[in-house]
């Protein structure tokens, strides 16, 4: 699972932290974006969900066809 949490800070206010869930509860930094406007923040961060949810789900797809091909063959 993904987080994006909007930062905002004194030299970039317009911050994006992409964050992923590891085992012990903790989140870990993947990566941190500036954008150059609030608009450009938010139609990235809506860029941003809509790829990885599409990544996710084509993962799911890749997974399911490896398990229906594995018990075909048995």
């Amino acid at each position: 699972m993904y987080t994006f949490l909007c930062l905002h800070l004194s030299d970039y206010p317009h911050g994006i932290r992409l964050t992923s869930a590891v085992l012990g509860g903790e989140r870990k930094v993947l990566i941190v974006f500036m954008a150059p406007s609030q608009q450009d923040r938010t139609r990235f961060v809506s860029d941003l969900r809509e790829s990885v949810a599409e990544v996710q789900e084509m993962e799911k797809y890749r997974v399911e066809c490896k398990c229906s091909i594995y018990w075909s063959l048995l």
